[in-house]
């Protein structure tokens, strides 16, 4: 996933086009007249709804409503619904594998007419993947969208900008995931809609151009420096002045600043910013004049474009620019299936790129990087733009709310399987060795997740309850990470060789299912059993001969026990006592000769015990 995108572009065009419905009513401002055109779906070329661009690029449906696809495939699923409508938000991703929603804009449906039904909503949403529900998290200081947002290098999340119904909000709401809370910072220098923001190798901010709203752009940009929670005004200016452009960071630590709007035009301008100079510079414009555009650093280092609109050509893309810094080139690279703006993107794991949605889409996109082409996935159950999208650790896509057209904002969220879990042993077979009888011997198995999915340990179980965990299994692997299991085991099995099996209920994605690890090695009678130097006994056990009722009686508390006849034959065994005394019932078994085998701190200890009928 991007880092400047917490797993949604977000768009600020909303703010533009609330400026520009203040200034329709103004007394000394006369509105451009909106542009209609056509949008044709590419398969069979039926027009399916009109559509109108304002003058700030933002689209509004015209005609009929049909946000909901009859894809009843296997696919996306949706979650248990959030309790309200929400756009244009923020995701954040928690170390527990859990997401946070904050932030955007929500959608009153029994707003008395002439009123606004748009309220900012400061309460959080938590989503959990594994029981797909939604409850209550940590709570934004003041509600707001038309931020930007960003994961940064340090663990912790930042919401740049952003308005109400208020105003503007000129700082930065920072979440930091070890207390689980919102603290603002100080308050910019300049404030922005319409802005974009980027954080710098040395973990500092970046902010870039906008407006004020009223009609002046900028072409000014200035940096957070979270450490003095201080702005800085930079110097140099950038070519020419615009908001909803995109940035994106090159390797070299380098930002571009691409496209947006300048007076309801959109452009092709690219400029970049040096952080080692603090100087911006021009570089070659793109091929075509976007704004609402999806962008993405792959990792070759490339930059790609994807999408976007264009005002002053009433044209929605389906193309895609690739610029290579090496060359300081653009070229097109294979298009879509379909034009899109407004979009949401994620840079996968293994390099490939997936978007999704955008205005009256629900059709998603998977750019693979080997054959450099795009492939359809399943649709989404709803036609989504200004929406969350996220990678779940466990392997899922979440979409979360979004607008569909104009007047609908949605309070669903659906899942979609991309990945699954693969969990290996580093050995399936694991040796004991020689282990002398009733000696507690330990040994680790390393269980490592090769998958880009967590995968989830439900339980386990022993052939044997000689057996056990040395502690509780992980509740889950993440993907690429590595995970040590400790296995104890008595020494309470007869002499000679073993064959055990362990076996683990895991969850890759697809369901539960076992997963088998074969335990070996050869129980050997001791030798000495009790150490040498003992001046007194550290185990006892009376009365011997007994006709039934045995005591054992331990300096510390014992550990594990097994009995075994004359024959070596194991006809009792108990692990994990714990107790300085341990009181058994030999009766049960026939006359004879018992050795009572047992292990405390100091080792093991056996004793030959006579069961009398007399």
């Amino acid at each position: 996933m991007k880092k400047k995108n917490l797993a949604v572009n977000f768009l600020k065009a909303i703010i533009s086009l609330a400026v520009i419905l203040v200034a329709m009513h103004a007394l000394y401002a006369k509105p451009t007249e909106p542009v209609k055109y056509k949008f044709e779906k590419e398969t069979g070329g039926k027009i399916e709804n009109e559509r109108v661009i304002l003058p700030c690029g933002l689209v509004r449906l015209k005609n009929g409503q049909a946000p909901v696809s009859n894809n009843t495939s296997e696919g996306w699923s949706y979650t248990q619904s959030l309790d309200g409508p929400r756009a244009e938000h923020a995701l954040i991703p928690l170390k527990d594998g859990n997401i946070l929603m904050v932030g955007g804009y929500s959608r009153d449906p029994d707003a008395p007419d002439g009123t606004n039904p748009n309220f900012h909503p400061e309460q959080g949403k938590i989503y959990n993947p594994l029981l797909q529900t939604w409850n209550n998290g940590p709570s934004l200081n003041t509600g707001r969208s038309g931020f930007v947002g960003l994961l940064l290098q340090n663990g912790k999340a930042a919401l740049v900008g952003g308005s109400d119904l208020t105003g503007h909000h000129p700082n930065i709401e920072i979440f930091d995931p070890e207390t689980g809370e919102f603290f603002l910072s100080a308050d910019m220098q300049v404030e922005r809609l319409g802005h974009d923001a980027i954080e710098l190798n040395d973990g500092r901010i970046l902010v870039v151009g906008g407006t004020d709203g009223w009609g002046t752009f900028f072409n000014s940009s200035e940096i957070y420096d979270p450490e003095t929670n201080t702005w800085e005004m930079v110097e140099s200016t950038f070519s020419l002045p615009r908001s909803i452009g995109q940035l994106a960071k090159l390797n070299d630590g380098r930002v571009m600043y691409m496209g947006g709007s300048n007076n309801w035009i959109s452009r092709n301008n690219v400029d970049v910013f040096d952080p080692a100079t603090g100087q911006w510079s021009s570089l070659t414009p793109m091929n075509k004049n976007r704004q609402q555009f999806s962008v993405e650093k792959l990792n070759d280092g490339r930059i790609m474009v994807v999408g976007g609109l264009s005002i002053q050509a009433h044209e929605t893309f389906s193309s895609v620019e690739i610029f290579d810094p090496n060359e300081n080139i653009w070229t097109f690279g294979s298009g879509m299936n379909h034009p899109r703006s407004n979009a949401s993107t994620l840079l996968l794991p293994d390099g490939d790129l997936l978007i999704a949605g955008g205005q009256l889409l629900n059709s998603v996109e998977h750019f693979c990087s080997q054959s450099n082409q795009w492939r359809l996935r399943h649709e989404m159950n709803q036609k989504r733009s200004w929406f969350g999208l996220t990678l779940m650790e466990n392997g899922e896509l979440l979409a979360v709310g979004g607008t569909y057209g104009w007047d609908e904002v949605w309070e669903t969220a659906e899942v979609y399987r991309l990945y699954f879990g693969n969990l290996e042993a580093d050995h399936l077979t694991l040796d004991f060795g020689n282990v002398e009888q009733g000696e507690l011997t330990e040994m680790d198995i390393r269980l490592k997740n090769n998958g880009h999915a967590w995968v989830e340990l439900v339980d386990h179980s022993f052939s044997r309850p000689a057996f056990f965990l040395s502690e509780d299994l992980p509740a889950l692997i993440f993907s690429k990470e590595e995970s040590n299991i400790t296995i104890s085991f008595t020494g309470n099995l007869d002499s000679g060789f073993f064959e055990e099996t362990l076996t683990l209920v895991i969850n890759q994605g697809d369901g539960e299912e076992n997963m088998e690890l074969t335990l070996t090695g050869t129980i050997v009678v001791p030798t000495s059993v009790v150490p040498a130097d003992a001046c007194k006994p550290i185990v006892s056990v009376f009365p011997n001969p007994t006709k039934g009722e045995l005591t054992i009686r331990s300096e510390s508390k014992l550990l594990n026990m097994f009995i075994a006849d004359i024959t070596g034959r194991v006809v009792f065994e108990k692990a994990g006592i714990n107790t300085n005394e341990a009181v058994i019932d030999l009766g049960r078994f026939g006359h004879g000769v018992y050795f009572i085998n047992t292990t405390n701190k100091y080792g093991l200890f056996v004793e030959k015990v006579i069961l009398s009928g007399d």
